[in-house]
């Protein structure tokens, strides 16, 4: 699970955006956040531990969870998360999360492991 938020997709699975929005960043639609998926991480953690079961996936993991949302998902979970990918550098070295991690047997992976990205103009 790459983010902790999920998005409303339309039918052929494309996200659902608010029309004649516009992010100004990602010069993109605004999406339409899916409320119940992202309250409730667990059917999509099921679905993602019926791949382990049907053999198209040795391990999941999580992307971007915090201390809080690990332990939600602790509680239901049959797999355990393998992996918690965040951002994770001497600048923001997550302490605790870390030492969560490591007490969980979650592997904390860094993203931007350097300070975070750089964007050239």
């Amino acid at each position: 699970m790459h983010w902790p938020i999920a998005f409303e997709r339309t039918e052929d699975y494309k996200p659902k955006t608010y029309p004649g929005t516009m992010d100004p960043y990602l010069k993109r639609e605004i999406p339409v956040l899916d409320i119940e998926l992202t309250v409730n991480h667990e059917p999509t953690w099921r679905a993602m531990e019926g791949l382990v079961r049907a053999g198209k996936t040795k391990h999941i993991g999580v992307s971007n969870f915090s201390i809080k949302r690990l332990k939600l998902v602790l509680e239901y979970a049959r797999i355990k998360p393998m992996v918690n990918q965040v951002e994770l550098h001497p600048y923001l070295p997550q302490k605790d999360l870390l030492a969560f991690s490591k007490q969980n047997d979650i592997l904390l992976q860094a993203h931007c492991p350097l300070g975070g990205q750089v964007q050239v103009a």
